[in-house]
């Protein structure tokens, strides 16, 4: 599967929309006003991701997608 398969998916989707309210209000910060899927998708976007495969990236084209998902606040971390 893709990258952008794996992110559509309702339930990646609402646990990283739950960790980037949280660690919207512990940073003092306003959510975008973009819709979440949205904003994800962007990311992938930017970084040139969108039909990517995980598991055919080397480890600096995932640390570097997952800096751009820190960037837009976007958190991978259960809190």
């Amino acid at each position: 599967k893709t990258l952008r398969t794996q992110f559509k998916a309702v339930s990646t989707l609402s646990m990283l929309e739950y960790n980037h309210k949280i660690w919207c209000s512990l940073s003092g910060q306003q959510p975008s006003s973009r819709p979440f899927p949205e904003l994800v998708l962007s990311v992938l976007e930017e970084q040139g991701c969108v039909y990517a495969r995980a598991f055919a990236m080397d480890l600096d084209e995932l640390l570097s997608l997952l800096r751009a998902f820190h960037r837009k606040g976007i958190r991978f971390v259960n809190v």
